[in-house]
C-alpha cells in the first residue's frame, strides 16, 4: 500500500516530525540528544495507519521512522526466502528503545560545528546543563561542543 513521496513536501512537513521528536527527547536527561541536522530525509510514504516519515542518521546509518503525531513506525523485513517487499507497522517500542537503537552516543557531534542549524545548537545548549554530570548518562555531556558553539567570527 505504500506510496513513496520524495519531493513536493513543504519543509515543515518534511522536517517537522523529527524536530518535534528531538524536542521531546531533549526533556529526558537519560537519553542522547537527537539532532535533526545529523539525519537525512529519506522520504515519506502513505500506509494504512497514515503517513510515515523516514530519516537516516548520517553516521550510524540507523533509521528513525515517525508519523506526524510522533508515533514510532518500524520496518518489518520479508522472510529471506520471499520475493515480497517488507512492510511497515506502528511500533510498540518505547521512545527510549528507538533512540538507543540509533546509537547516537557513538556518533554525537558528527558534523562540523558550523553545519548545525540554530535549532540543533539550541538543543545542545538546552541539554548541556541537564546532562552534564548526570549520573545515569555520563557519556552524553555536550561539553565537547561548547567551544564550537561560539558564533563564527566575521572577517572585515
Amino acid at each position: 500500500m505504500d506510496s513513496w513521496i520524495f519531493e513536493g513536501l513543504a519543509r515543515d512537513e518534511k522536517w517537522g516530525p523529527i524536530e518535534r521528536f528531538a524536542l521531546l527527547v531533549a526533556t529526558d536527561v537519560t537519553l542522547p540528544i537527537v539532532l535533526p541536522c545529523e539525519f537525512m530525509f529519506m522520504g515519506a510514504h502513505d500506509e494504512r495507519f497514515g503517513r510515515a516519515y523516514e530519516y537516516k542518521h548520517l553516521e550510524s546509518r540507523r533509521y528513525l521512522i515517525l508519523r506526524a503525531d510522533l508515533r514510532l513506525v518500524e520496518y518489518v523485513a520479508p522472510p529471506a526466502d520471499s520475493d515480497s517487499l517488507g512492510r511497515y507497522k506502528l511500533s510498540r517500542r518505547s521512545r527510549r528503545t528507538a533512540v538507543e537503537r540509533l546509537e547516537l552516543d557513538m556518533f554525537r557531534g558528527c558534523l562540523e560545528p558550523d553545519r548545525y542549524c540554530d535549532q540543533c545548537t539550541a538543543l545542545i545548549e538546552l541539554a548541556d546543563p541537564a546532562r552534564a554530570g548526570h549520573p545515569t548518562h555520563q557519556t552524553n555531556t555536550v561539553a565537547p561542543w561548547r567551544e564550537h558553539l561560539q558564533p563564527p567570527r566575521r572577517t572585515a
